[in-house]
């Protein structure tokens, strides 16, 4: 045997505490909501970036909904 105590710890992956390690007297608790947040702003840019791309695609289905919806200007024949 070493001159070190033995320690034992418990650790639990979670999805709202990512993660909970206890040891015999202390008990360590990391919350994921930085995380959470961090994947939520990100997805929340993705799908605006997305939105924006689609209007940009030849044929998309928005571009045609837009040409459809915008009046056409009557144009005038110079005489």
């Amino acid at each position: 045997m070493s001159a070190y105590e033995k320690k034992v710890a418990g650790g639990d992956l979670g999805e709202i505490h990512a993660v909970t390690v206890a040891t015999e007297d202390r008990a360590l608790v990391l919350s994921g909501r930085a995380m959470r947040s961090i994947s939520q702003f990100r997805a929340k840019a993705l799908a605006d970036l997305s939105k924006k791309m689609s209007r940009c695609k030849k044929g998309s289905r928005e571009k045609v909904q837009r040409r459809q919806k915008s009046p056409t200007p009557n144009k005038q024949q110079p005489t």
